[in-house]
């Protein structure tokens, strides 16, 4: 009868450099850029009206037994990556304080939600060639219909 060890596990390590199928070369930086530092901002594939509606839709009241209701704007400030991924989205301000702290998070969080939802749709920014992250700030705005 064989002995299970419990101490097996895998290294996974990438290259400072690596490739992609279109043979480009991608330098992974921690550095993020503002972007006024950039030559090419990051931008919506579809555009900007594309990229609202996408916010919009997932800009979901959370359920929650409170007598609070928030109507205002929060602006999430997240990271386009070198691949055009949402990274590192977290709440920047808000238009108005919430009283109910958990109400806030619920609130922060839809808000979170509906930025990261966009995850797929952005072209990254570029800088002397290079994709690179990319600072970003973006308003979602709750209201009632």
């Amino acid at each position: 009868m064989g002995t299970g060890n419990s101490d097996v596990g895998m290294i996974i390590s990438f290259p400072k450099k690596t490739s992609l199928a279109s043979n480009e070369y991608f330098d992974f930086d921690d550095k993020k850029y503002q972007p006024e530092e950039v030559s090419e901002v990051p931008y919506p594939y579809f555009g900007q009206s594309h990229m609202a509606r996408i916010i919009e839709k997932n800009t979901i009241y959370p359920d929650y037994s409170g007598t609070t209701i928030f109507e205002g704007t929060v602006w999430v400030k997240f990271t386009i990556s070198p691949m055009g991924a949402v990274i590192n989205a977290h709440i920047y301000k808000s238009s108005q304080h919430i009283d109910d702290q958990v109400y806030a998070e619920l609130i922060h969080g839809r808000a979170i939600y509906a930025i990261n939802s966009t995850y797929q749709y952005w072209h990254p920014g570029i800088l002397n060639g290079n994709r690179v992250n990319v600072e970003m700030i973006l308003p979602v705005e709750f209201k009632i219909k």
